[in-house]
C-alpha cells in the first residue's frame, strides 16, 4: 500500500506540473477568467463521469445526515477553491511560472498547520523543521532583491514582491484551506464526494 501511495503521489505531481504549463499558455492566450472557468467545469464533468462509472467502488451510500452536516464547510471550501484557481492562473499569466508554481505548491504546509491548530494533530521536531524550510524557501523566492535594496536606501519600495507572486501566495492560502476541508470532510463523506462538491461549488461561484 505504501508503494501505491508513493506512486500515486508521483502521478499527482506530474499532473499538477503539466496542468500548470498548460494553464500558463492558456491564461496568456485567452485570459485568466476563461481559463479558470473552463478548467473547473471540465474537471467537474470528468469527476461526475468517473463517479457514474465507479459508483460501486466509491461506497456513496453514507446516509444524508453526515453529508448535510458538512455542506456549509464544503460550500466555503468551494468558494475558496474558486479564489485559489483564479489566483493561480492569474499568477501564471503574469509569471514567472518557475516561481509562482512552487509557491502555490506549498499549500500542503498550510493545510498541515490548520490541522495542527484545529484538529490538534501533532508534528515531530523534524516535520516542523521541514515546514519552516518550505516557508523560508517561499519567502526567498517571493521577494525581489532589487526592491529590498531600494527599500533599504530610500525607506520605501514600489513592490517587495515580483509580478504574479501576490496571486501565487493567495492561491497557496486558498488551496491550503481547501485541502484541510477535503481532509476534514473525507472522514464522513469519503474521498470522492468532497472533491466533486467543492469543485462544483467553485465552478458555480466563478460563473456567478
Amino acid at each position: 500500500m505504501e508503494r501505491i501511495g508513493v506512486g500515486l503521489a508521483l502521478i499527482v505531481a506530474l499532473c499538477w506540473g503539466s496542468a500548470d504549463i498548460v494553464a500558463t499558455i492558456a491564461a496568456r492566450r485567452q485570459g485568466t477568467f476563461a481559463t479558470t472557468q473552463l478548467s473547473l467545469i471540465v474537471s467537474s464533468m470528468v469527476l461526475l463521469l468517473f463517479g457514474c462509472l465507479a459508483q460501486p467502488q466509491l461506497l456513496l451510500g453514507r446516509g444524508p445526515s453526515p453529508v448535510i452536516s458538512g455542506l456549509g464547510l464544503g460550500f466555503l471550501a468551494g468558494i475558496l477553491t474558486a479564489v485559489g484557481y483564479f489566483s493561480l492562473y492569474r499568477g501564471l499569466e503574469l509569471g514567472p511560472m518557475t516561481i509562482v508554481s512552487p509557491i502555490t505548491a506549498a499549500d500542503g504546509v498550510v493545510g498541515a498547520i490548520l490541522a495542527v491548530l484545529f484538529l490538534h494533530n501533532s508534528l515531530s521536531f523534524w516535520q516542523t523543521g521541514m515546514m519552516l524550510m518550505v516557508f523560508v524557501g517561499v519567502v526567498c523566492a517571493s521577494f525581489d532583491p532589487t526592491e529590498v535594496q531600494r527599500f533599504m536606501k530610500a525607506g520605501r519600495a514600489t513592490s517587495l514582491f515580483k509580478g504574479g507572486i501576490w496571486w501565487g501566495l493567495l492561491a497557496m492560502l486558498s488551496f491550503g484551506v481547501m485541502l484541510f476541508s477535503i481532509g476534514l470532510l473525507s472522514a464522513t463523506w469519503g474521498w470522492y464526494l468532497p472533491i466533486l462538491y467543492i469543485r462544483t461549488v467553485a465552478a458555480l461561484t466563478l460563473l456567478s
